[in-house]
């Protein structure tokens, strides 16, 4: 392969992925459109974008003409509020609350800017957000940002199954250092 070739193969790809961010972009802002006027809002980082669409997409199929109050990310979680339509049969509604709490679930194991594989992290301020622990870690934002759970046990104290999270994390081994305190998971 020449030089030109490689050239035009990695110029082929820059051209591709700007195509993909304005796709992107523009199913973002079609789904601003579907929101109630108000306070409402999208308010997530680009590395949930694809899972919002792909929610809305199959929420439309169950019902065309539900309405959108709000996407947000909150402790690091999203959020996709809605409203179904008044002819939605209750089987409808219980389909839909089940494709929001999929894409919630899969937006909990993935980083909310770069949409690749993420785990729950805290910053010193306490802060909360789903990242990918590379990323953050090669990033001056999100750099002292530490990891606070596996989705797991964070799933489990949301559920009421232990009490305290893990207090930190052993940093070399990216895994949490479990709270041995008489109200942790034994």
């Amino acid at each position: 392969m020449t030089s030109r070739d490689s050239h035009d193969i990695e110029e082929y790809d820059r051209e591709k992925q700007m195509a993909d961010i304005i796709e992107i972009q523009s199913k973002i802002e079609t789904l601003r459109k579907k929101l109630l006027p108000g306070e409402q809002y999208i308010q997530v980082d680009e590395g949930w974008y694809p899972l919002v669409i792909d929610c809305d997409a199959e929420l439309s199929h169950i019902d065309a003409n539900y309405q959108l109050l709000q996407i947000k990310e909150k402790f690091g979680r999203l959020r996709y509020y809605f409203m179904p339509s008044t002819d939605t049969t209750l089987e409808q509604r219980d389909k839909m609350y089940a494709v929001v709490a999929k894409y919630e679930a899969i937006a909990a194991r993935t980083c909310e800017v770069t949409g690749k594989p993420g785990i729950l992290m805290k910053s010193i301020g306490g802060w909360v957000r789903t990242l990918n622990p590379e990323y953050a870690a090669s990033t001056e934002h999100y750099a002292k940002y530490s990891i606070v759970a596996t989705t797991e046990h964070y799933v489990k104290y949301w559920m009421g199954e232990i009490v305290n999270l893990p207090k930190r994390v052993d940093s070399d081994a990216k895994q949490p250092i479990i709270d041995s305190s008489p109200n942790a998971e034994k």
